[in-house]
C-alpha cells in the first residue's frame, strides 16, 4: 500500500532519521526504527483483547492473510458459531477487514501479532495449520517445519527437486523454507535439498548464499556419484556464466575420474557435462585463450538430443562453418516440430 510507505517516510523524517541539508536527503542510523515502535504498540494493544479475538489474530498471522474463515477457525481452535461476533468486533477495532477472506487492515499488524506469540503456542498453531486440506505443498512444508517436523517438511519439497519450471515459479518461497530446513534436516534428502537451495539462491542473485548451500551439499556426497557430477556441472555452469571460464574448466577437470559410472542418470549427466565443457571452451576461444572446440558427441535420441545439436551448431558457427550450422539448426527445428 502506498499509504504505508508514505507513513514510513514521514515517521523517519519526524524521528530525525531522514533529513535534508538543502541539497540532498541524508540518512542517519537510530537505535530504534519507527516500524519497531509500531510493532511494540501492536503488542501493547493485544494485551487488552479477549482471548478468543486474540486467537483469531494469531491464527491469521500464522496462516498469512488473506486466509479463509474456516481455516482461521480450525487453527485458532474456535467454534464456527462464534465467528460472526468475533469478526465483527475485530473489524470495528480496525484489526481486520473481510472481503470474502480475512485480511489485515494494515500489514504491520501481522508482524506485531507474530512477535507476541510464545514459542509453544506458535508451534501448536503451525501444527494445526499443517493439517489443513486447503494448503499447497510449499505452505504445508513451512507449517511442518515451524511445528518441528523437519522430515515431513523435506518430503513435501521433493516435487521441486527435478522440476526447473516449478523452481522458477516458487523461488522466493522455496528459499524461505529451505534456508532453515537444510540446517536442521537429517537423512538422504539433506544433500538434494542443499543443492536445490543453491539453485534457488542463484536465481535470486545471491552467489555467497548459493556457494554456502552447495558446500553443504558437497560435504554430504560421495565422490563417484551422479549427484556429485550434477553438482559439479551446476558449479561450472554458474562460474562460466559469471565470467570465470578458467575456474569453470578447473571444476570440470576435477570430475574426469567419474568416467566409470554407467547408470542411465550418470550417462545423461556425462552428456550435460560434455556440453558444458564445450561452452567453457567456446568462451575461452572467444577470448583468444583456447582453440575453437569441436563437440565429439553422438546422440540421436533422448531428451538431450536438441541440446547437443544446438551446441554443435554454435561450435560450427564459431569455426565459420555456416552450412554445417544451418543443417544442425534444421535438425533441431524438425525435432521440435515432431515433438509438437
Amino acid at each position: 500500500s502506498p499509504a504505508i510507505w508514505e507513513r514510513v517516510l514521514i515517521g523517519r523524517i519526524e524521528a530525525g532519521q531522514l533529513t535534508h541539508d538543502g541539497l540532498r536527503w541524508c540518512w542517519k542510523d537510530l537505535d530504534q526504527y519507527p516500524e519497531d515502535r509500531w510493532r511494540a504498540r501492536v503488542v501493547e494493544q493485544t494485551e487488552h483483547l479477549p482471548e478468543d479475538e486474540l486467537s483469531i489474530l494469531r491464527a491469521l498471522s500464522i496462516l498469512r492473510a488473506p486466509a479463509t474463515p474456516s481455516d482461521v477457525l480450525r487453527v485458532a481452535g474456535i467454534e464456527r458459531g462464534k465467528l460472526p461476533a468475533l469478526a465483527s468486533r475485530l473489524v470495528q477495532k480496525r484489526w481486520i477487514r473481510i472481503e470474502g477472506d480475512l485480511h489485515w487492515c494494515q500489514p504491520f499488524q501481522s508482524y506485531g501479532i507474530l512477535s507476541g506469540i510464545c514459542a509453544s503456542t506458535r508451534k501448536e498453531f503451525h501444527r494445526r495449520a499443517s493439517r489443513l486440506n486447503s494448503l499447497d505443498l510449499l505452505a504445508k512444508a513451512r507449517h511442518l517445519l515451524s511445528s518441528g517436523d523437519a522430515e515431513s517438511a523435506a518430503n513435501c519439497l521433493q516435487p521441486w527437486l527435478h522440476d526447473e519450471a516449478r523452481l522458477r515459479l516458487n523461488t522466493e518461497d522455496l528459499v524461505e523454507v529451505l534456508t532453515p530446513l537444510v540446517d536442521v534436516v537429517d537423512g538422504d534428502l539433506k544433500a538434494p535439498l542443499a543443492e536445490l537451495l543453491g539453485r534457488a539462491e542463484d536465481l535470486l542473485g545471491n552467489p555467497a548464499r548459493r556457494d554456502r548451500a552447495w558446500r553443504i551439499c558437497s560435504s554430504l556426497l560421495t565422490c563417484a556419484s551422479t549427484a556429485a557430477l550434477r553438482l559439479a556441472r551446476w558449479r561450472a555452469h554458474t562460474t562460466r556464466r559469471d565470467g570465470d571460464p578458467r575456474e569453470a574448466l578447473r571444476i570440470l577437470d576435477e570430475i574426469s575420474d567419474f568416467e566409470n559410472l554407467q547408470c542411465p542418470d550418470a550417462c545423461d549427466e556425462k552428456t550435460r557435462i560434455a556440453v558444458e565443457y564445450s561452452r567453457v571452451q567456446r568462451m575461452l576461444a572467444k577470448r583468444g585463450q583456447a582453440p575453437v572446440p569441436t563437440l565429439e558427441l553422438s546422440i540421436d535420441s533422448g531428451e538431450l538430443v536438441n541440446e547437443v545439436r544446438l551446441e554443435k551448431c554454435r561450435c560450427a558457427l564459431a569455426r565459420g562453418a555456416r552450412l554445417q550450422a544451418a543443417d544442425l539448426a534444421d535438425l533441431v527445428i524438425e525435432q521440435c516440430g515432431a515433438d509438437g
